[in-house]
């Protein structure tokens, strides 16, 4: 007890510390809804009444401001909190407690954290915590599927990791050697979800600026690539501003990874695939850290504190970008964001993708 209770301190002043800096190198913390984040805070404020929202189809986030009598925003930093205490706990049962908090803290200083404390009561960080908590269940059925469920009530596009955990639930890299017991699982929660998106949709509830329309819209546009026109330079940028220079780790244990190359890859691609219906780069995007969690938690390998330390300072001197389908803002600059990548990643972009 004595020990469980030291590690759960030691858990708490890390989280703690690794929460505040990030927070001091963001330049502060936003405590009010800000841009679509508006929205969610309506629909809580309308429970127990449903309105006719743009993200009625997205209520849990809503639902426990409501429950609880938070600000959808304040609430949001209590899971942000909560998130980092599980990611910290994770890693100190692999790493020492010098190479945890440095890995934190270079999570920190990714838009994995920042987005959350620079844009106000979006449902993000609640469905990365569903879906990392998923990660850490996948042996208990009941818990695993349930989990599942709830990312897809807080934000519908999580259905695109599911064949990511179908492979983890499975244990098998191979996306074809199908398991139908658990196909079956997997169709039945997005059954059940679905099922509450059109009831609402019927029922006039659903608001077709972020609902069904909105995504199948682009599909029947005559000029499909059209959309893409205001951050097509920026793509690459975007991918790389998930997690920024964590991807140099991410890398490296991926090749050092011997089980789990295929799941990583199908996350990848199936994230990817969001661009074809939604242009914000950044955000849809974000479920890379799902993969780098599970390398950084499955992968048997040392990781040198010098190597950390670099990710660090090149996350601090490098601009926080997000990519969306305006085109590309730089939030809540630095005087020691100094580096400026931008005209790089898009001549690479240029030289990947033949733009």
């Amino acid at each position: 007890m004595k020990v469980s209770r030291l590690f759960a301190l030691e858990n708490f002043l890390m989280t703690t510390s690794a929460v505040l800096l990030s927070i001091f190198l963001n330049r502060g913390i936003n405590l009010k809804p800000s841009s679509l984040g508006v929205f969610y805070q309506e629909v809580a404020d309308s429970y127990p009444q449903i309105i006719n929202n743009p993200v009625s189809h997205r209520p849990l986030l809503p639902f426990l401001s409501f429950l609880t009598g938070f600000d959808v925003q304040i609430l949001n930093i209590v899971l942000l909190y909560i998130f980092t205490y599980l990611v910290y706990s994770v890693l100190r049962q692999k790493y020492s407690r010098f190479t945890s908090s440095l890995l934190l803290i270079a999570i920190g200083t990714s838009m994995v954290f920042r987005f959350t404390i620079i844009y106000g009561a979006y449902p993000d960080i609640l469905t990365l915590l569903f879906l990392v908590t998923a990660i850490l269940n996948i042996d208990k059925n009941k818990l695993f599927y349930s989990l599942l469920l709830l990312s897809l009530f807080t934000r519908e596009s999580a259905i695109f990791t599911f064949p990511f955990f179908y492979l983890l639930k499975t244990q098998n890299e191979k996306i074809f050697n199908i398991k139908l017991n658990e196909i079956s699982r997997f169709i039945f929660i997005i059954f059940v979800y679905f099922s509450f998106y059109f009831l609402l949709y019927i029922n006039g509830y659903q608001d077709s600026y972020l609902g069904w329309d909105f995504y199948t819209s682009h599909i029947y546009e005559s000029d499909y690539l059209r959309k893409y026109s205001n951050f097509q330079n920026y793509l690459v940028l975007g991918i790389f501003s998930t997690i920024k220079f964590n991807f140099f780790l991410f890398i490296y244990l991926f090749i050092k990874n011997k089980n789990y190359k295929f799941p990583v890859f199908v996350l990848f691609l199936f994230s990817l695939t969001q661009m074809f219906l939604a242009g914000d780069v950044t955000r849809n995007m974000i479920f890379v850290f799902l993969a780098y969690f599970l390398l950084l938690y499955k992968t048997n390998t040392s990781i040198n504190p010098i190597f950390i330390s670099l990710i660090i300072f090149l996350n601090m001197i490098v601009p926080k970008y997000y990519i969306f389908e305006g085109g590309m803002v730089t939030p809540n600059s630095t005087s020691l964001e100094v580096f400026n990548l931008v005209l790089f990643f898009r001549k690479l972009t240029e030289f990947i993708f033949f733009f």
